[in-house]
């Protein structure tokens, strides 16, 4: 994760230095917002701790997070989590995410609650701490829509291209069903960096049902369809993408 947190440190770096203070943007998101098909909606107020308060346009929700962690293998005593002394060994990282919102256009009251899980090998290569993925990152989630249970999301890691750590899955809301896509590239500068900034949603004919961009600190640019029909699966999957503390593929 240092590693990936250094990545996107740098892709900061380099917007700032061609546009001052440009906000960083994935590519791509302003000319889908600019043709016209997507609303655009912000989900603003993302608490960076366990629980809290969102808001989506003008309607409010409650987000609860929940993450722990456990490890096996030998390392250095210290105080505080195994997850944080195991050298070598394996060590998993899982946790919970639970959120609801009324009033929400156009699905009225919408719940989600999802868990997701990875884990990850650690051992020494020439004398230095290296991890590789064990288990890839799993994250799975079931919907109600104004108390009913309307279905479900899976997303997993798959393997990496370039210097991406993508992440991949579905979404079927009501017998509806649109693909994952993480996006990784960023605006202007046009390379890629590891960790997932947006995702886009895409129909079964490639259609483009929806995105969010994840760049800022606590708020959200989402894009959703203007077709009824792909519109609440489309605002559940970037609801729950925009609130989901990815715990990225390795410490």
């Amino acid at each position: 994760m240092k590693g990936h947190i250094a990545a996107l440190s740098a892709g900061v770096a380099a917007m700032l230095a061609l546009g001052g203070c440009t906000p960083v943007r994935i590519a791509g998101f302003d000319s889908l917002a600019a043709q016209g098909e997507l609303d655009r909606i912000d989900v603003t107020h993302v608490p960076g701790w366990r629980d809290g308060t969102f808001r989506v346009g003008a309607a409010t929700g409650h987000l609860r997070r929940r993450e722990s962690s456990d490890a096996i293998g030998w390392g250095p005593d210290i105080i505080g989590p195994a997850a944080d002394a195991v050298r070598i060994g394996s060590v998993a990282r899982f946790g919970t995410v639970e959120f609801a919102i009324d009033r929400l256009d156009p699905v009225g009251r919408l719940e989600g609650r999802c868990r997701y899980f990875r884990s990850e090998a650690r051992g020494q290569a020439f004398g230095v701490d290296a991890a590789a993925p064990l288990d890839p990152l799993q994250l799975g989630c079931a919907y109600r829509i104004d108390g009913r249970d309307a279905g479900s999301l899976v997303m997993r890691a798959t393997s990496a291209r370039d210097m991406a750590d993508p992440r991949t899955g579905t979404v079927t809301i009501d017998g509806l069903t649109l693909d994952i896509e993480s996006t990784h590239r960023l605006g202007g500068v046009g390379f890629r960096v590891p960790d997932a900034i947006g995702y886009v949603l895409l129909t079964n004919g490639g259609e483009t049902a929806g995105a969010v961009e994840m760049t800022g600190a606590q708020d959200r640019r989402m894009l959703l369809s203007r077709q009824p029909a792909l519109r609440a699966a489309a605002t559940a999957a970037l609801l729950t993408l925009a609130l989901f503390p990815d715990p990225g593929n390795v410490d």
